[in-house]
């Protein structure tokens, strides 16, 4: 991943500036608190990153014929994963050609089949399917949360030797936070490519940080960029709020409904912790959280922050793109529908803010939609190797060519963001309460909800809200003994 992006940025940019953050960083290494700003000779980087080559396999028939191999996926959400054709869609195109590599190397056809209506809230629907299933599908991409997993359905990842979850390709921390006794059972890596699209990032406006001759790279490289520092710009920012007259209004940031959920969690939101025999807890000390609940409130709530409880998808760009507001907090894809629309200024990219500047910085998508290996495969070793192989090619294909995006100019076009954005790709993490938590544990969502309302602090019905979610949470963890 760091030799792809390096070069990248040396042939398109012809400078060579850019440093990775490994997808795997350890939170208790304090190297990994700030990004690196050092530039760093990629191609002499063997012992950081772990050697793997793909080993061909013949799957096909004894005719020599290609062996079908069948996903089936979500509705309207793969682009990224599979296209019958090549495209003029930089992202489908990618995956085109690495679906077509990964044919020829093991003789496969590969294919979809699409789940009508097959939402993430659909369970019945996937449990149908995958039940009157004999070895039709040979993967399964059904949404971010692991519902599959726990009717039985899905297989152990861990239990796959043709799987290393330890190599760079793969999403160390998403993965392992995911694991319960042992077991996981979907994965996110780099053919995951909501990990990037979605990935929850803050744009500001360049124009409006000279002036106020702010530099937002140096205060995330220094550790520094915590929501007290955002909040102190975010004043120093606002203009024309007091009156009537709104074309004059400049807001300090904008939030949407999944910016506002992801900065929750990006301020350090602690709901469960691990425990010895390798399962979780509702965490019982909530000091933590209540402080980030009230010092978000206060933040999303103040006359410079313009919030609206649209998705990022829906939400009006109009204020940011017309120079409005210096901040913006969204997913890195509503970038390349900006980039279009604006003149006369640039804007950067920057990682959100953590609540102390002696905390780890943390990243979050507001969706992803991993794969999986269903228990009904004719073979989990084809599926298991089929699924190594598109997230061991995920980085030349997916990866890199939403990087090429970034590169040039669709989304930003300078080396600090591009260095930004893989930083934060690198510091994405979630939990099982994430995962399971719109009306189930209900946690995160009950902290959000508070940030909304502004005025109903959650400390008056705490103890209830943490003893349905710590019943809800036993009631999962029943299912992974």
């Amino acid at each position: 991943m760091k030799k792809t992006i390096s070069l990248l940025l040396c042939a398109i940019m012809l400078m060579c500036a850019l440093v990775g953050c490994a997808k795997d960083p350890d939170k208790n290494d304090e190297t990994n608190n700030t990004p690196d700003t050092d530039v760093i000779d990629t191609t002499t980087q063997g012992n950081e990153e772990t050697e793997h080559v793909l080993v061909p396999e013949d799957f096909g028939d004894s005719m020599g014929s290609a062996r079908k191999f069948t996903i089936l996926v979500r509705q309207g959400r793969w682009r990224y994963l599979h296209s019958e054709d090549d495209s003029s869609d930089r992202v489908a195109s990618s995956a085109w050609k690495r679906n077509q590599a990964i044919e020829e190397l093991y003789n496969i056809d590969i294919e979809v089949k699409e789940l009508a209506g097959g939402n993430f809230s659909d369970t019945q629907k996937w449990i149908t399917a995958l039940l009157g299933a004999n070895g039709e599908y040979d993967l399964c991409m059904a949404e971010y949360w692991m519902g599959l997993g726990l009717e039985g359905l899905l297989t152990n990842i861990l239990e796959c030797e043709e799987i290393d979850l330890s190599l760079d390709y793969y999403y160390r921390d998403w993965n392992d936070n995911l694991t319960v006794n042992g077991k996981l059972f979907e994965l996110t890596g780099d053919v995951t490519n909501e990990m990037v699209e979605q990935l929850e990032v803050i744009y500001y406006n360049k124009a409006i940080a000279d002036e106020l001759q702010l530099d937002l790279y140096k205060l995330v490289d220094e550790g520094n960029w915590t929501l007290e520092e955002m909040d102190k710009i975010i004043k120093d920012a606002q203009k024309g709020l007091d009156d009537e007259d709104v074309s004059n209004n400049v807001y300090g940031a904008m939030y949407d409904i999944h910016s506002l959920r992801t900065g929750i969690m990006s301020l350090g939101l602690e709901l469960v912790e691990p425990t010895d025999n390798g399962f979780y807890v509702i965490v019982e000390d909530q000091t933590r959280n209540i402080r980030v609940a009230e010092e978000f409130t206060k933040f999303i709530h103040q006359a410079g922050v313009d919030y609206s409880s649209a998705t990022c998808r829906s939400r009006d760009t109009s204020l940011f793109v017309n120079g409005q507001s210096l901040f913006f907090a969204t997913s890195l894809l509503i970038g390349e529908r900006m980039k279009p629309e604006i003149s006369g200024w640039d804007y950067g990219v920057v990682i959100a803010p953590k609540l102390d500047a002696e905390d780890d910085y943390y990243a979050t998508v507001y969706g992803c939609t991993p794969l999986a290996i269903p228990k009904s495969v004719k073979s989990t070793h084809v599926s298991a190797t089929v699924l190594d192989a598109m997230n061991y090619m995920g980085e030349e294909s997916n990866i890199r060519s939403f990087y090429d995006i970034v590169l040039l100019g669709q989304v930003a076009d300078k080396a600090d963001d591009v260095r930004m954005i893989e930083f934060a790709r690198g510091m994405i993490t979630t939990n099982i309460a994430c995962i399971f938590d719109e009306g189930k544990i209900d946690l995160q969502c009950q902290y959000a909800n508070v940030a909304v309302a502004g005025n109903k602090p959650i400390s008056s019905n705490l103890a209830t809200i943490i003893d349905n979610a710590g019943s809800y949470l036993d009631t999962i963890l029943e299912k992974y003994q």
